[in-house]
């Protein structure tokens, strides 16, 4: 078991800072503060609610005649392969290089990379900055990376 804990550490040790530069490379700088909160949150949730979750299916200890921490691994390896697949087609690539899965993205991305080439750090720009000007599309990508 440790060789494979080994394994799953190094193919996860990316992910993170991966997340953290993605989010980076779509939002000025001004902007991010707000999205790094919102990715760290979310984090914090989703570790707060695995023990509970844990805790409700260790309860079908017996079921079908499997032990409670085998349904932990059946339903939450079900959940992770969804999320998964889902996020394939949720989850978005960079401003620049993004193909248009869905038609809406599409808009998003034109939205988004003419957003990033605007100058970054002047006053100005950083007061004209209201919340009607962002995309719904993108609002979603931290949740949707993470979830990953």
């Amino acid at each position: 078991m440790i060789p494979l804990r080994m394994i799953l550490g190094i193919l996860e040790a990316g992910f993170f800072p991966g997340c953290v530069y993605l989010i980076s490379t779509w939002y000025r700088r001004y902007d991010l503060q707000k999205r790094y909160s919102i990715f760290y949150l979310i984090g914090c949730l989703a570790s707060a609610c695995s023990g509970i979750l844990a805790f409700g299916i260790m309860q079908m200890d017996g079921v079908a005649g499997y032990r409670g921490w085998r349904w932990i691994f059946i339903i939450e390896g079900i959940i992770t392969c969804l999320l998964g697949l889902g996020g394939y087609f949720l989850l978005v690539d960079f401003p620049g290089t993004s193909e248009t899965r869905l038609h809406y993205q599409h808009n998003a991305n034109v939205y988004e990379i003419a957003r990033t080439r605007q100058p970054c750090g002047s006053s100005t720009n950083e007061n004209a900055h209201s919340s009607s000007d962002r995309s719904t599309r993108t609002e979603m990508m931290p949740l949707s990376s993470h979830l990953i």
